[in-house]
């Protein structure tokens, strides 16, 4: 069957613009969200290497503690 706008060249026209339009629209809509996730991750990936070192030092500061201990008691 045939859409009664596909004769039209003036239609075809308009259509094909809304629809590279509407391509564009989505691309970029693509993009953006992109964007937000990847710095999302990128916050994620921050505050999970920020924990990381504060348990480092954390055990650090436990372990020269004990030795401290250790010395205090001979």
């Amino acid at each position: 069957m045939r859409w009664p706008w596909q004769g039209d060249p003036e239609e075809r026209a308009r259509r094909d613009v809304e629809q590279r339009e509407r391509d564009e629209l989505r691309r970029q809509a693509e993009e953006l969200r992109d964007e937000r996730r990847a710095a999302e991750e990128a916050e994620r990936d921050r505050a999970q290497r920020e924990r990381q070192q504060a348990r480092e030092q954390a055990r650090a500061q436990a372990q020269q503690e004990r030795r401290q201990n250790r010395r205090w008691r001979r």
